[in-house]
């Protein structure tokens, strides 16, 4: 995060007097805290200094393409000069470098930043440009409220999160949007960045009640009274964190008496990190009327975990964000063949991803695979709120579960006996699925 001090967060967007370290690259609001960070700090303090010294490269940056090589760049000197990798809070002040937002100059180059945003610079040439600051005046609102949402997070070390209390007493489909479900449920008023991180998590539960109604349709999904949700590829810090989240679908639909979700993924529990949830985090309406919400935890890949004398077909498996078109650039099997027996098993697959050419590479990815597409990529009308800043390109933001699509079973046109390893196809066909940078952080690192 930048212009914030690199301990207490308190930032310039606060009134908070900021004064930079050496590095040029990180932001004190005093001595002390300076003091307090300094042996955490003075190794990647040195080497940022070399790089900042590099002016004559800088100078040769001409476009977003220039600008995002010189960043990794440089992520990848540090990690050879510090003999280790940068964790992701290092990768950021690199990332996202202070630098005019028009024609990429930084310091000693003198920036003046945004007085409203205070996340966004310019140069003294830049700042005066009608166009460049039209442009920035339709994004600045945007920056703010990505600012706000990673200060409420650094400062408490999580993400808020909340579900309606009230339990439905019938059954309505999901309203077209967030507007809709908060009028519906009686949403209390939030400020912004908050009611933006509580859209991160309650997104979840919606995006499986979208994907439910989708797949069994509305009059059977009101009348189910046991429903078994898979996340594949989940993370404990992720999908598995604050899980009482799920019980929305308890909440939304009153004829439901059991209800469990199941997390697969290496990194969906960690139990030094977060211990899984054993105890009971229903509701006190849901416990009194004895409706079950049950957690299971598996650290397996998906297809792994499938064969487990303990496997039950799903009624929908989602995977969040889950980018699994980036096996193609992996030389990994991994998404196929989990992919590939849910699509034999005819297993309903929701996916999210974060923008949409990330959706087409996904789905390009799984038409590969033969799978069949019940949903084409579509805008999701319960994305998360918290913009993220898109390390690739200036002024664009990324939102959790922004794109949504449905894949299941084969597709019949696809011959029985084709090809289910897109790493086995030509290689014209690999080339034309040939991915992006990603818009995540830590997959552009």
């Amino acid at each position: 995060m930048t212009n914030s001090c690199a301990v207490c967060r308190k930032s310039s967007a606060e009134n908070q007097k900021l004064f930079r370290c050496a590095c040029r690259s990180i932001w004190y609001c005093g001595k002390e805290h300076q003091r307090i960070n300094w042996n955490k700090h003075k190794q990647f303090c040195k080497h940022l200094r070399v790089v900042h010294d590099e002016s004559s490269v800088r100078r040769s940056i001409q476009s977003d393409r220039d600008w995002l090589k010189y960043r990794l760049n440089n992520i990848r000197f540090l990690e050879l000069a510090l003999r280790r990798a940068l964790v992701n809070e290092e990768k950021n002040v690199l990332l996202f470098a202070e630098h005019c937002q028009s024609c990429y100059a930084s310091p000693p180059v003198e920036l003046d930043e945004c007085a409203k945003c205070h996340i966004v610079s310019f140069c003294g040439k830049c700042r005066l440009d009608d166009a460049v600051r039209a442009e920035h005046e339709s994004l600045c609102g945007t920056f703010l409220l990505a600012l706000q949402c990673e200060q409420i997070i650094a400062r408490s070390g999580f993400a808020p999160v909340f579900i309606p209390r009230t339990v439905r007493t019938e059954y309505a489909p999901l309203p077209p949007d967030w507007a809709g479900y908060c009028r519906l449920r009686d949403v209390p008023e939030f400020a912004p960045a908050e009611w933006a991180l509580r859209q991160n998590a309650l997104a979840q539960p919606l995006t499986v009640l979208f994907g439910l109604e989708t797949v069994l349709g509305q009059e059977r999904l009101a009348s189910a009274t046991s429903l078994t949700v898979h996340i594949m590829g989940a993370e404990a810090l992720v999908e598995a964190m604050a899980p009482f989240k799920f019980e929305e679908l308890l909440h939304w639909l009153p004829a439901l008496r059991a209800l469990t979700i199941c997390f697969v993924g290496p990194l969906a529990s960690m139990p030094d990190v977060l211990p899984p949830v054993t105890k009971d985090l229903r509701c006190k309406s849901c416990a009194e009327a004895k409706r079950q919400l049950n957690f299971k935890y598996s650290n397996k890949l998906y297809h792994d975990y499938a064969k487990e004398t303990s496997y039950r077909r799903p009624d929908i498996v989602v995977g969040l964000n889950a980018g699994v078109h980036e096996e193609m650039q992996q030389a990994s099997t991994t998404w196929s063949a989990t992919l590939n027996l849910l699509r034999d098993q005819d297993v309903p697959v929701l996916v999210t991803a974060y923008n949409a050419e990330e959706a087409k590479l996904d789905v390009d990815f799984l038409r590969q695979l033969r799978a069949h597409v019940l949903l084409a990529p579509r805008a999701h009308a319960f994305r998360g709120g918290q913009p993220f800043r898109e390390p690739v390109m200036r002024n664009r933001f990324f939102y959790e579960n922004s794109y949504v699509f449905i894949v299941r079973g084969r597709d019949a046109a696809a011959p029985s006996d084709a090809c289910s390893d897109p790493q086995a196809q030509s290689p014209a066909v690999c080339q034309n699925s040939s991915a992006p940078l990603q818009s995540s952080t830590a997959a552009v690192a």
